[in-house]
């Protein structure tokens, strides 16, 4: 299935809790590391690695065990060690460790990816026949222009309060018991029946007219809380924004958050900075190195589609490998049970599209699983349902996942009990790194470690020193030279070997 742009917002809100994954911090494998593998006997995260390259080539395979890198294998003078995306934890930092020959990448799939060859992803939200990659913004030193300024673009507000004006900007904004219908007009919310103010984990219900469900500022719940305009700030204990905007970080640091309402075409998108696009239109790459996004016309049925300037498709519909492997194709979503996959379509919301064995002759739409359901497998759900992780049984190579509630702030996490809440990671209790607790995910230069947190996704935790138990959350991908290497990594920027 192609990737499609989505802002890590989709971790705030309570739509994005129908994925399953959660904020989880690096393991942290010591100073010199080749891949995220550590030395051996270096520390590392069971809750957020299991495997890893270390050394110089032919390289090692090493495994997280007990909270030590261990070595699995040395790689024959042939090959070397290559990381891809472990596929039976999605939504995780989790890598699969290969020895693969010289100038091959090994076809690591599985899970819920019917794609084929190059078109992997880092990530399964389970919002149907998509996959997703995160995308936390471009180069700080990147300066992304939109289309139209004040002396190209006449802003179009007539008879309109709120919404859109056509050129990136806003004609308003509707109070808190207020919402911005699709004419621009501000009008009263329906509500559901969970009061403000009242938790709302583990419910599908809706919160009252004027309020999301949203975390407070420990994380340890969330409740009912007002929502809010373009343009105010969002967040834990602030809260979630009301229809017709999104709440995304203000720049590549992740460290503030902001109400941003939908972009017009040909305006940068789903990035620290910038709101999502409006339903008539989707966000792709400008181009192959993922330098920047824009919004671009929604493809209808039958049309080809692509992430890459081209265009995703209109709502009901896939974008979806053609049949003969020529291109993307825009095919309608097809019901939970039904076969799916290349010149068939992809999955209508709240399920996914998974290969029924591993020979990946076929595969099968399945719905998002219950708590307690098996899950991340072949002929498995590879999603769970809201409030809800895919969680390993154990730390063995290749173990079984169930679906597990999450853990809010200061709950227990780990193998065969859950992960962690959005803005949280499992991370040891303290220095004895004997239990391991959901603690705050930091962002860029925050400390993390044992008794502190981990890292927010993209970023993970580096120790200084062999030995020590905390560190700093640094852009894994850049510190360890893993863009552009030949894997699709799940980065703080877009890899482009996610983007071939």
């Amino acid at each position: 299935m192609r990737k499609i742009l989505k802002s890590m917002m989709v971790l705030a809100s309570l739509a994005a809790l129908s994925a399953c994954g959660s904020s989880s911090g690096g393991g942290g494998g010591g100073g010199g590391a080749v891949g995220s593998g550590g030395a051996a006997g270096s520390l590392c995260n069971n809750a957020a690695a299991n495997e890893g390259c270390f050394g110089a080539t032919p390289g090692k395979r090493m495994q997280c065990v007990a909270g030590k890198w261990a070595e699995i294998a040395t790689c024959a003078a042939s090959e070397h060690c290559a990381e891809s995306a472990d596929p039976g934890a999605p939504g995780t930092t989790k890598h699969i460790a290969t020895c693969a020959a010289n100038g091959s990448v090994p076809d690591v799939t599985g899970g819920s990816d019917t794609s084929t060859g190059s078109d992997a992803s880092t990530s399964d939200t389970g919002s149907g026949d998509t996959l997703v990659v995160d995308i936390l913004g471009g180069d700080d030193s990147t300066t992304v222009k939109s289309d139209g300024g004040a002396d190209t673009c006449t802003p179009k507000c007539a008879a309109k309060a709120c919404g859109p004006n056509g050129c990136g900007g806003s004609c308003g904004t509707c109070d808190g018991n207020q919402t911005c219908d699709a004419s621009g007009n501000c009008v009263k919310q329906s509500g559901g029946t969970v009061a403000l103010g009242a938790s709302c984990v583990g419910t599908t219900d809706a919160c009252v007219a004027g309020a999301k469900c949203a975390a407070i500022a420990d994380l340890s719940d969330w409740t009912c809380q007002k929502t809010r305009n373009a343009g105010q700030s969002c967040g834990p204990g602030i809260g979630e924004c009301a229809t017709g905007a999104v709440c995304n970080f203000i720049d590549s640091t992740l460290k503030g958050m902001k109400c941003y309402a939908t972009t017009s075409l040909g305006s940068a998108c789903s990035t620290p900075g910038f709101g999502d696009c409006a339903a008539d239109a989707t966000c792709v790459y400008t181009d192959n190195q993922g330098s920047s996004t824009q919004c671009v016309s929604a493809v209808g049925p039958g049309g080809t589609c692509d992430v890459i300037s081209v265009g995703l498709c209109t709502a009901g519909y896939g974008c979806v490998p053609a049949s003969g492997g020529s291109g993307y194709q825009c095919l309608a979503d097809v019901p939970a049970g039904s076969s799916c996959g290349a010149g068939t379509g992809g999955c209508a919301t709240g399920s996914d599209c998974v290969y029924d064995s591993s020979a990946q002759a076929s595969a099968t739409c399945q719905a998002a699983g219950q708590i307690g359901d098996a899950c991340g497998s072949f002929g498995q759900p590879g999603s769970c349902v809201p409030w809800a992780t895919c969680t390993p049984d154990s730390s063995t190579t290749g173990a079984a996942n169930h679906c597990r509630a999450f853990g809010v702030a200061g709950g227990e996490c780990g193998y065969n009990i859950g992960l962690c809440a959005p803005f949280l990671a499992c991370s040891f209790t303290d220095a004895s790194q004997t239990a391991m607790t959901c603690l705050k995910a930091g962002a860029w230069g925050d400390t993390c470690g044992a008794g502190v947190g981990g890292c927010l996704p993209g970023y993970a935790c580096f120790l200084a020193a062999t030995g020590d138990v905390t560190g700093t959350c640094k852009d894994e991908c850049a510190t360890q030279n893993k863009y552009s290497d030949g894997t699709c990594d799940t980065c703080l920027k877009v890899d482009p070997d996610c983007l071939k």
